[in-house]
């Protein structure tokens, strides 16, 4: 990376450049990185969150499937009604037939299957989608297919998003700051062996030498020179 632009800056200005766009880069990839941890994390936990749901569900259903009272699963499923990310679940009967089925007024209609969708769970760009079993005693009545939001895991982003602009355009204020007063430490020394070098090849007189001002590389080759 060398960009044409940066050749024709003064010393000071590159110096600046190099700081603010490595801090940058750091805050930028750290930012990507936790974004993409909590990313994961979090739909882990919604997975978690709606395998309980399920779990509870499912346990309230198995004598509706039992004695065939699909009114009784109908009516658990609208206890969903209270879980505000639920878009709507289905009950399915052991040999995989629609049974009892709920959806979330004024939410985008989901139409259910046939049969029942296999067990475990996906994510679409909008929803998470969860078949779970219901057994009892062991043996498998059917199972619940759950269908949550993804609104709660994109506002949790947005807002990660939010706080890391901001702490970006913080830390550019800062970074900004501290290196337009400390670029003066490098930059200067350098640029004062410059003049004595210039001024020693218009005056022909050798035995001018650089002020020391630290005890870095540059000040050593300024006192050699």
């Amino acid at each position: 990376m060398n960009p044409v632009w940066l050749r024709h800056t003064s010393l000071k200005r590159k110096l600046m450049v190099i700081v603010m766009l490595t801090t940058s880069a750091a805050l930028v990839m750290t930012s990507l990185a936790f974004l993409a941890y909590e990313f994961v994390r979090y739909r882990s936990a919604l997975v978690r969150n709606l395998s309980s749901l399920a779990e509870i569900v499912s346990a309230n259903s198995t004598a509706a499937l039992v004695f065939k009272d699909s009114r009784a699963a109908a009516e658990t499923l609208r206890g969903l009604k209270a879980e505000s990310h639920i878009l709507s679940a289905y009950i399915y009967n052991e040999d995989g037939s629609l049974f009892a089925g709920y959806a979330r007024p004024g939410s985008p209609t989901e139409t259910a299957v046939s049969n029942s969708p296999q067990d475990g769970y996906r994510f679409t760009l909008r929803k998470l989608e969860l078949v779970y079993p219901i057994r009892l005693e062991g043996k498998k009545l059917g199972s619940i297919n759950l269908h949550s939001t993804l609104n709660e895991l994109y506002s949790r982003l947005f807002e990660y998003a939010g706080i890391f602009g901001l702490v970006m355009i913080v830390s550019s204020f800062v970074a900004f700051m501290l290196s337009s007063r400390l670029q003066g430490l490098v930059s200067e020394p350098i640029l004062q062996l410059a003049q004595t070098a210039k001024t020693v090849s218009l005056e022909k007189d050798y035995s001018i030498r650089a002020a020391k001002s630290g005890n870095d590389n540059v000040c050593i080759v300024a006192l050699r020179q």
